[in-house]
């Protein structure tokens, strides 16, 4: 005869604990809880980025709540394909007789398709640049808007406006950089001008970035987004940890993200759009001021640049080894890289170089609007290279405006691209030129500042036929 089996009562169960447990309960409640405390710091602590990794999946559906417009199809315009369609130049009052000589130079060789969208600071701006179209009448777009802004501006348009666009170049929502602490009225101003240009019918929506990320310390291709690393050091206080940043990157931009740096987590230069960029075909070109003195050394140009003592510095050793491991890093990516000369100057914080340019894919071309600088021999080299690499180049002399800190692509911020298209037999002088003037008045915006009053008044555009 078999006995039943006894289950064994919660009383004797109760009994059996440990005294410290019975006599106070909530001891396994905090045990727990340290316990999961101690494992999340250590994990945390220790291996980061498993962690990470575990809850980005999580992560990226939180944020595409969170930021509806973000599709994946929507992306930061690429540098290296499509056909330039639109270009805005900032004309400002301080460098106005500086910023005229590159427009001219522009206006000489642009594809009349390429609408252009030039912010002026004041009156005197808005006049100096209908002269141009007065003069270059032959070479003007087909369809041009001059804005009077009434704030003052830098001539650097890149910087504090991102444009996207979807897969067949639609226009998406921009973005706009915060103010740093040490900005100036002139780049804060810069920060209202989308927002002004959107309200005027000339620009998409803006949304502000919640993070750091200048224009000009970002080029692109089809396969990553290339920024500068200093990036990471300016976001440490608003984005500490390094994957969170990249995350938030990709989300915004919309394709995966590269820092480029060199030894000792150091850049070669403040801007990665002054030292790279990125051809098609996962090539690249890098700055070399080691190239630059080689050059300069076996032509003996007699150039007023040449005999400056800053150039010591400029070809020091040790700061153009940063260059090098520039490229080092996109070799290891699988790019093609080529080298072409440059002059820092670390001083006064202008570059004399060809990498900050400005490439147009139409038709069947590959078009590159190249600064030159009345230096023959490093000029000459330079458009050497890139007519070896398959390009139409089309010079343009910055050296009225370089010395600011920037030149062609710092100063004509490409807004769109479309994909290019089949030669088209209309001739360019069977459509009418078309300049549009606006003077918006006293603008607030809205999302800016206050609302505006009902008498602040309303946008007038003029045409000139």
């Amino acid at each position: 005869m078999s006995l039943p089996l006894r289950r064994p009562s919660i009383d004797s169960d109760y009994k059996k604990m440990p005294l410290v447990i019975r006599n106070r309960p909530w001891f396994v409640g905090m045990a727990v809880i340290l316990s999961w405390a101690l494992l999340l710091f250590i994990s945390s602590t220790f291996f980061p980025e498993q962690i990470l990794s575990l809850t980005e999946s999580r992560a990226s559906e939180v944020h595409s709540r969170i930021h509806r417009g973000f599709d994946k199809t929507t992306r930061a315009l690429d540098d290296t394909s499509d056909r330039i369609a639109e270009i805005v130049i900032n004309v400002s009052r301080e460098e106005c007789d500086q910023v005229i000589p590159v427009i001219d130079g522009l206006l000489d060789h642009i594809n009349p398709q390429i609408q252009l969208t030039f912010s002026c600071s004041d009156e005197y701006c808005v006049q100096a640049i209908q002269d141009r179209v007065a003069q270059e009448r032959e070479h003007f777009p087909w369809k041009t808007d001059i804005v009077l802004t009434n704030f003052r501006l830098t001539p650097w348009a890149r910087d504090r406006r991102i444009a996207r666009a979807g897969p067949m170049g639609q226009e998406r929502f921009s973005l706009v950089p915060p103010a740093k602490d040490w900005y100036g009225i002139d780049r804060r101003n810069e920060i209202r001008l989308p927002y002004l240009l959107n309200d005027l019918g000339l620009a998409p929506e803006a949304t502000p970035l919640p993070f750091l990320l200048d224009g000009g310390n970002l080029v692109t291709d089809s396969h990553y987004a290339f920024i500068g690393g200093n990036n990471i050091e300016v976001n440490r206080a608003v984005i500490p940890n390094q994957q969170d940043l990249k995350r938030m990157l990709k989300l915004y931009l919309g394709t995966p993200v590269v820092h480029v740096f060199a030894r000792k987590k150091q850049v070669p230069w403040h801007h990665i759009d002054m030292y790279v960029p990125p051809l098609p075909g996962k090539r690249v070109l890098v700055a070399s001021p080691v190239l630059a003195e080689q050059i300069l050394t076996s032509t003996g140009e007699n150039h007023s640049i040449v005999k400056e003592k800053f150039l010591r510095l400029s070809f020091s050793r040790e700061r153009s080894r940063l260059f090098d491991d520039v490229a080092g890093q996109f070799k290891k990516l699988n790019y093609d890289v080529t080298r072409i000369p440059a002059i820092p100057h670390y001083l006064d914080q202008w570059m004399m170089t060809y990498n900050n340019v400005l490439m147009d894919f139409r038709d069947q071309s590959s078009i590159v609007y190249l600064p030159t600088y009345g230096v023959h021999s490093l000029d000459q080299h330079a458009q050497r290279i890139y007519e070896d690499l398959g390009f139409q180049v089309r010079t343009v002399n910055v050296s009225s405006l370089y010395r600011n800190g920037g030149t062609l692509r710092c100063f004509a911020n490409v807004t769109k691209r479309v994909p290019r298209l089949p030669s088209s037999p209309n001739k360019i002088h069977d459509r009418t030129r078309e300049i549009n003037i606006h003077r918006p008045g006293s603008w607030v915006h809205q999302r800016m500042n206050p609302p505006p009053s009902k008498q602040t008044p309303a946008p007038i555009s003029g045409t000139v036929l």
